[in-house]
């Protein structure tokens, strides 16, 4: 287990592969600087009355309400770290990526360097950064737009377990902590 193991939520997600799921993350990118003219709230409101948003609660009756307002709040949040004509404020980590060939496919996707390792992980995701990222390598003209639509899709979260809480399913748990050296003594007792 990482440092990021102790007093962390698992907060599983789902790709929704759906054209209008696409679509709708397209619109906010290519609006994306009216959030900043806008504001935030009126963005996500307006997203809200969307065709896209339509056609997907025809096709995921149960996306809607909180769950979807919650879904576009993370996606206008996401898009306003790459401001029109400037370089994208990210986080350093959302920074270090590269752009690989798939060996199977010869198709394009970004992999982030792993912090520990420093060799890029298809595993590691920023959610919606990450899509907004593969849009933006599109427009640096790194990525085809068929990359992008493969890998950009809805993320809604489908539930979150604190690591804390699994060994209280057990009678027994051995070895949790120990396998952690970022713990204090105190945390370790």
């Amino acid at each position: 287990f990482g440092d990021g193991f102790y007093g962390s939520p698992y907060r599983p997600c789902v790709g929704l592969d759906h054209p209008e799921g696409f679509n709708l993350i397209f619109r906010l990118w290519q609006k994306r600087d009216d959030v900043q003219k806008t504001g935030r709230k009126q963005i996500a409101q307006t997203l809200m009355s969307s065709q896209e948003v339509r056609k997907l609660q025809q096709s995921f009756p149960n996306f809607s309400g909180d769950i979807l307002k919650r879904e576009l709040n993370k996606m206008v949040d996401a898009v306003q770290c790459f401001p029109k004509g400037r370089l994208p404020n990210l986080r350093d980590s959302e920074k270090e990526y590269e752009v690989v060939n798939e060996p199977e496919s010869g198709k394009k996707s970004i992999c982030y360097i792993d912090p520990a390792s420093r060799v890029p992980d298809p595993s590691i995701s920023y959610g919606y950064v990450t899509a907004f990222t593969y849009l933006h390598c599109s427009d640096q003209g790194l990525l085809t737009m068929d990359d992008v639509r493969r890998h950009v899709k809805l993320q809604p979260i489908c539930g979150t377990l604190s690591y804390s809480e699994i060994p209280r399913f057990y009678t027994f748990c051995l070895g949790m902590t120990g396998t952690l050296d970022c713990l204090t003594s105190v945390q370790n007792s």
